[in-house]
């Protein structure tokens, strides 16, 4: 977590020279991620040049093979719980779906809006795994986005909804432009 924006440019700062030469890199950065608090960028930073936006490339080429059937699902959702730790966390789905594990987060802490994005995503696989159709918009070359019913507020129960756009793709082709998108997390 970091406390301020001090903190924030310093880190970055030092990063950032190991992989770009942008003398206004941080200015770009607070363009792309703009009234976000510190913690915040961070954690959006991270996930998207580590998984997003690269997941987002390989699911592309994916979807030229003419042997299986891509299809791309995005969980913008934002959980009631930790919601100042974990702003942008690439294990919703897992959570949603086997529970809440993890040190500090509990099964009585879950409220009625994280147990509606398991119920979404549960609904979804046990379509998916049994061959059936679980949303007849979302087909190849579409995200299915599971989301907050109103995800400004980030507030409301979980509700999916079918979209042209890739997952935070206007941020990935901001990273892209800067050739920033090839550091993957490879695990």
């Amino acid at each position: 977590n970091f406390d301020n924006y001090t903190d924030l440019n310093t880190t970055l700062g030092e990063l950032f020279l190991k992989v770009t030469n942008d003398a206004q890199i941080l200015d770009k950065v607070y363009e792309i991620y703009p009234d976000l608090n510190a913690t915040d960028i961070w954690n959006y930073l991270t996930a998207d040049l580590r998984a997003t936006c690269p997941i987002n490339d390989v699911v592309t080429l994916m979807e030229g093979a003419t042997n299986r059937e891509v299809l791309r699902l995005f969980i913008p959702y934002r959980t009631t719980v930790f919601t100042e730790q974990i702003a942008a966390f690439h294990a919703k789905d897992t959570i949603a779906l086997f529970g809440y594990k993890m040190a500090d987060f509990s099964e009585t802490a879950a409220l009625i809006t994280d147990k509606s994005l398991r119920t979404e995503m549960a609904s979804m696989l046990k379509n998916l795994a049994g061959g059936k159709e679980y949303n007849a918009d979302w087909v190849e070359g579409k995200t299915l986005k599971i989301q907050n019913r109103d995800p400004v507020a980030r507030s409301g129960v979980a509700t999916a909804v079918v979209t042209e756009e890739k997952a935070r793709e206007s941020v990935c082709e901001e990273w892209e432009n800067m050739d920033l998108t090839k550091y993957g997390v490879q695990n």
